[in-house]
């Protein structure tokens, strides 16, 4: 009880930090152009230079939480679990996405922390989720 609980708590602060704007620091994509650009940061929910991760990650984020809360108060069914595989591949594909969007687009400038935070914290509710049993507690 205590782990989804936490999961729960992981991923609602996951979600705050990506609303926040400073979520992804971008720049001009380095094109070898003379003209100087000013960087600038945007939230998770902003598409910018064609970077589809940032944005997966945020909609697979609020989809897990969903799954989360749902699996928490379902006292009918605690013993299916058909909705963990879905779970499980949502945070994988969350863990893979965010450090692709900083190595594969170059107008990302450095990792901010508030991603590297995001990161972190998929990682530990994913491991936390690895760790449940399979009967009911």
């Amino acid at each position: 009880m205590k782990r989804k609980s936490i999961s729960i708590c992981c991923m609602a602060a996951t979600m705050v930090l990506m609303i926040l704007p400073y979520g992804m620091r971008t720049g001009p994509p380095r094109c070898g152009s003379t003209i100087f650009y000013q960087s600038f940061t945007t939230s998770y929910f902003s598409i910018r230079f064609g970077n589809w991760f940032p944005i997966v990650t945020a909609v697979l984020s609020i989809v897990v939480f969903v799954l989360l809360v749902v699996r928490q108060g379902n006292p009918i069914k605690r013993r299916s679990n058909g909705w963990k595989p879905v779970l499980m591949i949502c945070l994988v594909i969350c863990i893979v996405a965010s450090p692709l969007s900083w190595l594969i687009f170059p107008d990302i400038i450095g990792i901010p922390l508030i991603a590297l935070i995001v990161f972190c914290l998929h990682i530990f509710t994913f491991a936390l989720q690895i760790g449940f049993k399979n009967t009911s507690t």
